[in-house]
């Protein structure tokens, strides 16, 4: 006969957490779909009005303009990460939840500050971000095959 011991209040149940940020990472990628969608059509805008290759500063503004529209959504990220962080109970007030995720989001934290063992786990997913890399591969793919030679507008010598 098995005997099993009895739930202690010691024993933390990680199933919330995980769905929870499960659902945020959902958001993040919708996030990120967004911001790719507007850099594919920025950057297309500007290709079929032949304003790409033809001079280095409109080319720099170019690839400024995308480079801030991602970063825009990495912000976006940060702070929907750090509402969640508040609405779980892991903060009281917004600003050192977004102090908190910044950590997070850029690196393994500062450890100056400590999560609770539910919020860890959390965090330890939202931290798993494997797949950014892989995202952004498919990104260059994605606007390789979508620029095509009936994109290109033909130039006057």
């Amino acid at each position: 006969m098995t005997v099993m011991a009895a739930p202690s209040a010691q024993d933390i149940s990680i199933d919330l957490p995980l769905m929870i940020s499960l659902a945020t990472i959902l958001v993040t990628i919708v996030i990120h779909a967004l911001a790719l969608i507007a850099v594919v059509h920025f950057i297309r805008r500007e290709h079929r009005l032949g304003r790409t290759g033809v001079q280095f500063w409109r080319d720099l503004a170019t690839v400024s303009t995308a480079t801030l529209l991602t970063a825009a959504a990495h912000l976006v990220e940060l702070i929907v990460w750090a509402v969640v962080f508040v609405l779980c109970g892991e903060f009281s007030q917004l600003a050192p939840a977004i102090y908190s995720s910044a950590s997070l989001y850029t690196s393994l934290g500062y450890g100056d500050a400590s999560h609770v063992v539910v919020m860890e786990n959390v965090g330890a997913v939202r931290d798993s971000r494997w797949d950014a890399n892989v995202r952004h591969i498919d990104c260059y793919r994605y606007f390789d095959n979508t620029v095509d030679a009936s994109d290109e507008i033909p130039r006057s010598s």
